[in-house]
């Protein structure tokens, strides 16, 4: 890929390929033996034009490449994100070519949008390029500072990949990284493929919900067969943290996580320490329900009796959360605050939505808090519960708000950031592909959990 827009002045260099990428620098340069070029790359500018080679997400990309006598060709092994290029050099070096060698999985475009929304155009334009460009020989959580693959990218980036390519086979691969983590927990790990060792509750309990997902879309019913004993698996670990009521309490050895960054959980009232504080909270048992609905749905593709546990757990869960004082779910048993995350998961998975002035008060406690009250990973379980619900007007109009995917657009985003602005969290990615939601809730003809 060519540089759009390139600068030279004396010993320098300034270049800009329009968008950011992944890939590598490809250079060639003729000096003398000994001869360095400094090299900075970079997802934006300083104020003063120059390029943020010191990156926000705590990558640094300045390197120095030292010259051979005569014609020199950089090589370089491990891929790097960026937009700008910087190089400084001697008067004896002359930059003879410049350029980039873009690398990605294969993404051919086959889904269908709908939408005279032109907003919305530009923000599946802009999921749609970080889909692309953040597929590599996984889904990377960020092709800067977190090459590694985690589970919750695969809840939306993988699904975004597979909705926009109609592809499963690398969301599958991505399913199967994670069965052959066992080995270390039965419950899984949150990372897979990967030497990093993070377990992380809220990702496992998506596991099934994964596996049903790509069923839906291409029946493949021997994938079913192979990944279905570790999703039993995953069961048997969480029934260890199961009480009386049929709720987890206390899931001690992975990470609670709730929504990320720590300022995104809309004052989620419980502690989230490590190891967990004492009690039951909502968003854990949340999404213990919506588990125990898809383990039940994936052992019927198999013609196996359901676990019986889902209405059950339900019932304890509203006992436990719901507030007849506010009508709203409430995030512990102390029923002293109802985070926006306490509610949309619930709407998502039916719990207690039998009961249609609740999820009136849902939804419309979704619409007033809105995506800014919540983390770009939420928002996809947000979006995907007023399009269960029939509210594709709701899910739109929250999509197309000026504090969400527009506000990366108007901080200059060619991909999707890590929050919704650069500086609601302090090492925010600029290239996160765990928020490009829109591709799958406002796919035509796709499932969207």
């Amino acid at each position: 890929m060519p540089f759009l827009d390139v600068k030279r002045t004396k010993g320098h260099i300034f270049a800009d390929l329009g968008r950011e990428v992944v890939g590598y620098p490809k250079i060639t340069a003729t000096g003398n033996a000994g001869d360095i070029v400094t090299i900075k790359l970079g997802e934006e500018l300083n104020p003063d034009g120059t390029v943020r080679f010191d990156m926000r997400c705590n990558c640094r990309y300045d390197e120095e490449w030292i010259l051979a006598d005569g014609i020199s060709t950089l090589s370089q092994y491990d891929y790097k994100a960026f937009r700008y290029m910087e190089l400084d050099f001697p008067q004896t070096v002359s930059i003879t070519e410049m350029g980039v060698t873009v690398r990605h999985y294969p993404c051919a475009e086959k889904a269908i949008y709908t939408t005279d929304n032109e907003d919305l155009k530009k923000i599946l334009r802009l999921c749609a390029d970080t889909v692309k460009y953040g597929a590599q020989e996984v889904f990377v959580d960020c092709p800067t500072r977190e090459k590694g693959q985690y589970m919750g990218d695969v809840s939306v980036a993988a699904r975004a990949h597979a909705t926009l390519t109609q592809d499963t086979s690398f969301m599958k691969k991505a399913i199967l990284d994670f069965c052959h983590s066992r080995f270390i927990s039965e419950g899984l790990m949150a990372v897979s493929t990967s030497a990093y060792m993070q377990e992380i509750a809220d990702y496992s309990l998506q596991f099934p919900a994964q596996i049903c997902w790509v069923y839906a879309m291409d029946e493949d019913v021997e994938f079913l067969k192979e990944v279905h004993p570790y999703a039993e698996a995953v069961y048997e670990y969480f029934l260890r943290y199961v009480d009386e009521t049929g709720l987890l309490n206390g899931v001690d050895e992975k990470w609670n996580l709730v929504d990320w960054p720590v300022n995104l959980r809309d004052g989620y009232d419980f502690p989230l320490t490590t190891p967990i504080g004492k009690g039951r909270h909502n968003v854990i048992n949340a999404f213990w329900c919506g588990f125990i609905d898809s383990l039940d749905e994936l052992r019927g593709y198999l013609s196996l009796a359901p676990t019986g546990r889902a209405k059950v757990t339900k019932d304890a869960f509203r006992a436990s959360f719901y507030s007849e004082e506010t009508g709203l779910y409430c995030d512990s048993e102390e029923k002293t605050h109802s985070a926006v995350h306490s509610n949309l998961l619930p709407l998502l998975f039916d719990i207690g939505t039998e009961d249609a002035a609740l999820c009136e008060r849902i939804v419309n406690l979704i619409e007033e808090k809105g995506l800014r009250s919540m983390g770009v990973y939420m928002a996809y379980f947000t979006l995907a519960a007023l399009m269960k619900n029939g509210r594709r007007d709701l899910a739109e109009k929250l999509a197309t708000d000026r504090d969400a995917w527009l506000l990366m657009l108007s901080e200059g985003a060619t991909t999707t950031f890590e929050a919704w602005g650069k500086d609601q969290k302090t090492n925010c990615s600029l290239f996160h592909p765990w928020a490009t939601a829109p591709l799958i809730v406002f796919a035509d003809n796709t499932r969207i959990y």
